[in-house]
């Protein structure tokens, strides 16, 4: 619940999004692979937002529970 979906490939509409949250959140981030959140968090980084968290190796390495 809550959560967000930003398209790295959306390019400045992607910043504009970032620009947008709160630099004092917790952001954790997630792809298929794990290669575009980990560009992601680099690019939120930039931007000033601190507390970002990549789920390494994306969700084809979680194996954890999901719901739809």
């Amino acid at each position: 619940p809550g959560a967000l979906n930003l398209d790295i490939h959306k390019g400045q509409g992607f910043v504009y999004m970032v620009e947008e949250l709160d630099p004092n959140k917790n952001y954790y981030v997630y792809c298929a692979a794990g290669i575009r959140s980990a560009n992601a968090c680099s690019i939120m980084k930039q931007l000033g937002i601190e507390k970002t968290y990549n789920l390494s190796g994306g969700l084809s390495n979680w194996d954890g529970p999901m719901d739809a």
